[in-house]
């Protein structure tokens, strides 16, 4: 079929196509939405009994030890049991001295456990040096 053959017929099907959804009955529209009121959503603690820590940045599982470690901006590494009580974190690692926080985005910012941590205890810290004297 050559173009100037199919033009027209295309015109004359969209017309039609039109005409038909004009004249014949048109689904009905989506339902409004209602106001309903929003699901009851309920924040339950996940270490209850944690006392509030400034600038947390980042909590890892030690495998086989049942702890967790919490890095905390400022250059420590505290530890919790995973299933409490949580009430005593203790200091586990303690760079402050070496750790600069002195603009926003510094600090320790993670830490992470060497694949081969069970066997040689390696954990890896990434963090903003203090520069110190100089």
């Amino acid at each position: 079929m050559n173009a100037r053959r199919w033009r027209p017929l295309a015109f004359a099907s969209l017309l039609a196509a039109l005409l038909a959804l004009a004249c014949g009955e048109l689904p009905p529209p989506h339902p409004a939405p209602t106001a309903t009121e929003p699901p009851a959503i309920a924040l339950v603690p996940a270490f209850p009994g944690l006392p509030a820590l400034e600038k947390p940045v980042a909590l890892v599982e030690v495998p086989e030890h049942d702890l967790f470690l919490i890095a905390l901006l400022e250059g420590r590494v505290l530890a919790i049991p995973r299933d409490g009580p949580w009430e005593n974190p203790r200091t586990v690692h303690d760079q402050r001295g070496r750790t600069s926080t002195v603009y926003s985005e510094e600090g320790l910012l993670a830490v992470a456990l060497d694949p081969d941590f069970a066997r040689n205890g390696y954990v890896y810290a990434y963090y903003s040096a203090n520069p110190g004297p100089g």
